[in-house]
């Protein structure tokens, strides 16, 4: 377990101190209902990790999965970019808008505006909870809610969502099997998407959440995304699909190699890892019952450094996700390195105003 000892170099106001966990488990789960029938069959492969009685290695699928996450990491940001330029428009002054609308700089005068609003590398403590009466009412909630932090919002709505989807696997686990787990092999390529919220136990729940919780609030009000939370949440969709997709490509890679079916936010989390210690290299973690400290650059160069030997099979006792693991790492240390927020958010969101004709029709949004 880690926790985190506080930032070397903090921010201009007051940098987050948080707890930081380094079990992103990604591991491989089956529903119950596939478990008995690989019990209840005897294969010539006595793998009891083995998804259908009939014992198949993995089909090839590449292309079809392949295409289908380029549409959906495209679609994730292009729609991200559109719900980002209403929101600059509803936080622009009115008498700002008259005289913008239409004009080229349209987006960069709302995000000017923006950044007064959330400036640039300005780390803010975060937002107490309030007491239990205050919660027990609407109004007490709500009230809460506005006071967040935008990244502090994305974090809790996630969260949310990820526990809903978990307590379905109870109400309909069938359904919930079918859903919010990939197979790879599979002809059911949204479940690349959809296997981000799923996760096999609470424990998996737990570790995950909580690691969301250690560096989404602090990672959204980084200049990469400066409490953006459109960008944010694209970023977070993004990563995790792409990682599903290495993951099962991975497995696909493996001759006779049987279809492990496979769930949970860890590539995803495990790019906001790697974007946080991108761009806080000097932040102090310890691990519990090691008497030393390790920098955030440190830390992740060691997890890479362990997925990458895992992804050769250096650890086939541990069913994680290396694959997942390391790309998603590799995603989010990327995307900071390569200025991904100048590159390609910004230059999108830019784009997507004038060519969809936001001007005509945004008030009505």
């Amino acid at each position: 377990m880690f926790r985190t000892i506080g930032l070397a170099k903090p921010s201009n106001i007051l940098s987050r101190i948080t707890s930081v966990p380094c079990l992103f488990n990604r591991t491989a789960y089956q529903s119950k209902s596939s478990i008995r029938s690989a019990h209840n069959f005897s294969p010539p492969n006595p793998n009891p990790w083995r998804f259908s009685p009939g014992g198949h290695p993995v089909q090839s699928n590449g292309t079809a999965i392949t295409i289908w996450t380029l549409a959906a990491v495209g679609t994730i940001y292009t729609t991200a970019a559109v719900i980002e330029n209403v929101n600059l428009e509803k936080e622009t002054p009115k008498v700002i808008s008259v005289f913008t609308r239409n004009q080229e700089n349209t987006y960069d005068v709302r995000r000017k505006v923006h950044e007064m609003k959330y400036p640039p590398g300005v780390l803010y403590s975060p937002t107490r909870w309030p007491t239990v009466n205050q919660l027990g009412s609407l109004d007490g909630r709500l009230e809460f809610w506005r006071k967040l932090l935008p990244s502090e919002q994305v974090t809790y709505a996630l969260m949310s969502m990820n526990a809903a989807v978990h307590a379905l696997g109870t109400l309909a686990p069938a359904f919930w099997s079918n859903v919010f787990m990939h197979t790879p092999g599979s002809n059911k390529n949204f479940t690349l998407l959809t296997c981000v919220f799923g996760h096999g136990s609470f424990i998996h729940l737990g570790f995950n959440m909580y690691g969301l919780h250690s560096f989404m609030p602090t990672l959204g009000q980084d200049p990469t995304f400066n409490s953006s939370i459109a960008h944010i949440t694209a970023f977070y969709l993004s990563t995790g699909v792409i990682s599903s997709w290495v993951q099962a490509i991975s497995a696909g890679l493996r001759p006779n190699s049987y279809p492990i079916p496979f769930l949970g936010a860890s590539g995803a989390l495990f790019a906001l890892v790697g974007a946080f210690a991108l761009q806080h290299p000097d932040a102090k973690f310890q691990i519990m019952f090691i008497p030393y400290s390790f920098a955030a650059q440190e830390l992740l160069g060691a997890m890479m450094l362990f997925d990458l030997l895992g992804v050769f099979g250096a650890f086939k006792s541990i069913r994680l996700g290396h694959a997942a693991h390391l790309s998603g790492a590799i995603l989010g240390s990327g995307y900071v390195y390569f200025g991904g927020e100048k590159r390609i958010w910004q230059p999108l969101c830019r784009g997507v105003y004038k060519r969809f004709g936001m001007s005509k029709w945004e008030k009505k949004v």
